[in-house]
């Protein structure tokens, strides 16, 4: 699929959301003291989005 297109535009802001969302669930966990895991790859362009660098400065959060 062309990334210049509108489907594929529609694509990146469905994943994104879905990302701000379940960024949204871990810092909900960590706030309760819980744990949560979210795999992706290292060299996924997603890591700059602001939600998951927030997720990565969470406290106790570890990246392996």
């Amino acid at each position: 699929m062309n990334k210049d297109t509108p489907e594929a535009r529609i694509k990146y802001d469905e994943g994104v959301c879905h990302l701000t969302f379940v960024a949204e669930v871990y810092a909900w966990q960590n706030e309760r003291g819980a744990y949560f895991l979210h795999e992706h790859p290292w060299r996924a362009t997603s890591w700059k989005l602001d939600c998951l660098k927030a997720v990565v400065a969470l406290d106790g959060a570890e990246l392996r």
